[in-house]
């Protein structure tokens, strides 16, 4: 196998796979079949072990790591947060709680504290009425994703313009 899958096998796993073929071999002759049927059984199952191999049923998959090193400040913890922001539900809870840090670290590192009420007007400016309450208000249910994406894009802009 010289493909990419084939080299995740190591060649003691190659050994147990032809010794479990022979034994099926050696079971299959002790259990009355002639021996054109037993090889044919062993055969069958290193078949089997190389499509499986060449399939790559079982093996991990990895997700493309993110640049971080390319990036700086917010937009860190924006890409983070996008790849764990959409439930089947919409917004998760753990992004919900994510996207409420990041708004309030996002909109204080430009001087906007919502908790005064020209804090909460301004933020209201920039990210909207719905998001601005479920920043303000931990019991407020998590906005809808359209609302989550014009946050991230006006919290982006507003770094640029730092």
């Amino acid at each position: 196998m010289g493909g990419r899958a084939g080299a995740a096998v190591t060649r003691g796993r190659w050994w147990a796979v032809a010794g479990t073929g022979v034994g099926i071999v050696g079971i299959l002759a002790l259990i009355g079949s002639d021996l054109p049927h037993a090889l044919l059984g062993g055969l069958l199952w290193l078949i089997g072990v190389l499509v499986v191999i060449h399939l790559g049923v079982g093996q991990r998959v990895s997700l493309p790591r993110l640049p971080f090193d390319r990036r700086d400040g917010a937009r860190t913890e924006v890409a983070s947060l996008s790849w764990a922001l959409y439930g089947n539900e919409g917004v998760t809870p753990q992004a919900a709680r994510q996207l409420r840090h990041l708004c309030r670290d996002g909109l204080a590192e430009a001087g906007i504290d919502v908790d005064t009420p020209t804090g909460r007007a301004r933020a209201a400016e920039l990210l909207g009425d719905p998001l601005t309450a479920f920043v303000v208000d931990p019991d407020s249910p998590p906005p809808p994703v359209k609302a989550v994406r014009t946050a991230v894009h006006a919290l982006e802009n507003l770094e640029k313009s730092l």
